[in-house]
């Protein structure tokens, strides 16, 4: 089956749950209600300057959370126990406007590469087949890859 037909599971403010983030991803064939999602949703803010708490984790500015590190972490950890895990998808919902706009892509990049080599994501550059169409057009002509193919990312 590819990606992109298949239907999944996923938390919102995954950061906000009484489960664990490897709860929420851990499938248990005996209680399929209870974990086994498959995409989780972090909502970041953005520290322009800052170097450990670039972004941080929480839904209101008035809170400040736990660094977007602390939940990457937790996801490396799961990857380590579980490294033939189903695909994962992370939505980032960005809140603050803090920074630059063109800068954003490099930031957010770099931190996640802390974390994870690129053998573990996935990334939108995979998708095009054509390079000279966009990657719109590629997703709609060919599709996502097989989930096998993307196991352990």
């Amino acid at each position: 089956m590819k990606y992109h037909e298949a239907s999944f599971k996923a938390s919102h403010n995954s950061y906000d749950r009484d489960e664990p983030l490897d709860e929420q991803l851990k499938f248990l064939p005996g209680n399929p209600a209870k974990g086994g999602c498959r995409a989780l949703e972090f909502d970041i803010w953005r520290h322009s300057g800052a170097k450990e708490r670039l972004f941080t984790v929480h839904h209101d500015y008035a809170f400040e959370g736990y660094p977007l590190a602390y939940y990457l972490g937790q996801l490396l950890a799961f990857h380590l126990n579980e490294p033939d895990h189903d695909p994962i998808l992370i939505t980032i919902d960005i809140k603050s406007y803090s920074g630059s706009f063109l800068t954003f892509p490099d930031e957010i990049d770099g931190y996640i590469r802390r974390f994870f080599n690129k053998d573990l994501v996935f990334a939108p550059k995979e998708l095009f087949k054509i390079p000279t169409i966009s990657l719109c057009e590629n997703v709609i002509r060919f599709g996502w890859p097989d989930i096998k193919t993307m196991r352990g990312k």
